[in-house]
């Protein structure tokens, strides 16, 4: 188990820090998590579910995904808060809950692990997958923004992004990059690993994480001669879509939904583009940087021009 659990560990890509949560045990042998609005049951056999759900003002939403296991095999937890599944297959698996939803490990162990891990997605009346290419803003993207990622949407029947699956990755055990895509099969979100390419040394992870939220807090502050920041605290998995212009979409959709009320209404088209620009640069290129400030003050160039400047527009520009 503990063996598990540390591949998983040397696996995981540092590139951002996750709000790792511990599970608990409960009384039926499953395992569960609390945090905030946010709670995720872990099931005691790996033949089924980890069910999130997330409590709004309407009520709640849930979502439930499957493992990807081939056989079963009940859980254990492990030291670091994981919920460890450890069988006699070619793969194992590790459920990790988080502050803002779960991340499913699948651990394969040598050449004759499967290359396709399906887990099938149960979700609220009227919502449905899609792909981040399928998106109906993947039409209005600009071009110097680059194109769509990997990631996969959970859309409700009006449209609004309830969550999703941030872009999938895989490294082996020298930790070099395994392909790996998503694609969407008959109410089923399905991994495809390229593994057993020359080279690729096991054991091989890889996940998917989904998460409900991209915006964890924001705050606004004071900068005297300037204006008001709204300083925005990003959810990990806001940090997990790190380079997707889509993710920044939605996130600046949440942040205006949880905050036109409190002060978010002035200069909205350049702080759109900041907090964009943030989602796409400043998650790449500092993934750990505690909040994303968006001056309020700054002028509303365009998103190109907001790039450029570095995400600060009337600042410091890349190219003149």
């Amino acid at each position: 188990m503990d063996d598990v659990a540390a591949v998983v560990d040397r696996a995981t890509p540092d590139a951002a820090t996750t709000s790792d949560v511990s599970a608990v045990p409960s009384s039926d042998g499953s395992f569960a998590s609390s945090t905030g609005d946010i709670s995720v049951e872990i099931p005691k056999s790996n033949d089924d579910g980890v069910l999130a759900t997330k409590q709004t003002s309407d009520g709640s939403v849930t979502v439930t995904v499957g493992t990807g296991a081939d056989s079963s095999s009940a859980g254990i937890l492990a030291p670091d808060g994981s919920v460890v599944y450890d069988g006699a297959s070619t793969t194992s698996q590790t459920v990790q809950p988080t502050e803002d939803g779960f991340r499913i490990h699948t651990v394969i162990n040598d050449a004759a692990g499967d290359t396709e891990f399906v887990h099938p997605v149960s979700l609220p009346v009227g919502a449905r997958l899609m792909a981040e290419k399928d998106m109906p803003q993947a039409a209005d993207i600009p071009a110097e923004a680059g194109s769509t990622g990997g990631a996969v949407f959970v859309v409700d029947a009006g449209g609004a992004v309830l969550g999703g699956f941030s872009a999938p990755w895989a490294k082996d055990a020298n930790g070099n990059d395994v392909p790996t895509r998503f694609s969407i099969r008959s109410g089923a979100i399905v991994q495809e690993v390229d593994h057993r390419a020359s080279g690729v040394a096991y054991p091989v992870v890889a996940d998917p994480y989904f998460g409900f939220d991209l915006i964890k807090s924001a705050t606004w502050r004071w900068h005297s001669g300037d204006g008001w920041t709204l300083e925005v605290t990003p959810t990990s998995w806001a940090r997990w879509n790190a380079g997707g212009y889509l993710p920044g979409v939605y996130g600046w959709d949440e942040l205006y939904s949880k905050y036109r009320n409190r002060g978010l209404n002035r200069n909205l088209a350049g702080m759109r583009d900041q907090y964009i620009c943030h989602q796409q640069i400043v998650a790449l290129r500092a993934p750990n940087k505690p909040t994303w400030n968006l001056d309020e003050w700054r002028p509303s160039v365009g998103y190109l021009q907001t790039v450029n400047a570095q995400c600060n527009p009337g600042g410091k520009r890349f190219f003149d």
